[in-house]
């Protein structure tokens, strides 16, 4: 509403000046307009970066009980009898329990182990099995804080299919985004700083041109 007053008032003065002095107040408003819209949009800038830095720093935390539930294998057979897939799961706390559980294996058994890290570089599996029956039930405990993958070997054709429970976030790839979220926040105080004392010093050379122009009136009047 304010906004709304102040272009009103304004415009009445613009259409109340003399002719000469409407192309000069036309282009101030021009002027001041460009100038306090880069301003406004290097604050939305910033502002975005802020809260997608916040985001990244954040979401990652807020975790809860989750559940990964696949049909395997991720990786088709093709043209030969052997697959490998792997499934990611996300960071879960240092001894708290990640249950496996393999159900309607068919035709023949698959081999299982759940790796510590991504892939299978993290060292050695902290559980692995072959199955025996067409289902397969395990509780697991998280050796540290980190990510694990479940890792399946299948022949023949055989399906089956995976569910993975434990405690983790899900949005725990935000914080993958966190070198971008910086770069914005920088990009946007450097660019809403230069703006803002751009504006101002902009500001200062308008008043005192404004002045100088108000003395040479004043003389030529007198």
């Amino acid at each position: 509403m304010a906004s709304l007053a102040a272009v009103s008032t304004f415009f009445v003065i613009y259409c109340l000046l003399p002719a000469e002095k409407n192309t000069r107040l036309r282009e101030q408003l021009t002027f001041d307009m460009r100038a306090d819209s880069k301003l406004r949009i290097m604050e939305v800038i910033l502002i975005i970066g802020v809260v997608l830095l916040v985001a990244t720093l954040v979401l990652p935390l807020m975790k809860g009980p989750q559940t990964l539930s696949v049909n395997g294998p991720s990786i088709p057979y093709g043209d030969g009898n052997y697959s490998i897939s792997g499934y990611r799961i996300p960071p879960v706390d240092q001894n708290a329990p990640i249950n496996v559980t393999l159900e309607d294996v068919t035709p023949d058994p698959v081999f299982i182990a759940v790796f510590p890290g991504e892939g299978v570089t993290g060292g050695r599996p902290v559980y692995s099995t072959v199955t025996i029956f067409d289902s397969l039930t395990h509780s697991v405990k998280s050796t540290a804080t980190q990510p694990y993958t479940v890792m399946i070997s299948s022949f023949n054709g055989t399906t089956y299919h995976l569910t993975v429970k434990a405690t983790w976030s899900p949005y725990f790839d935000a914080g993958n985004y966190f070198a971008e979220a910086v770069f914005v926040v920088i990009v946007g105080l450097a660019g809403f700083s230069y703006y803002r004392e751009t504006r101002k010093r902009e500001a200062m050379e308008e008043a005192a041109l404004a002045e100088v122009r108000s003395r040479k009136t004043g003389s030529t009047g007198a």
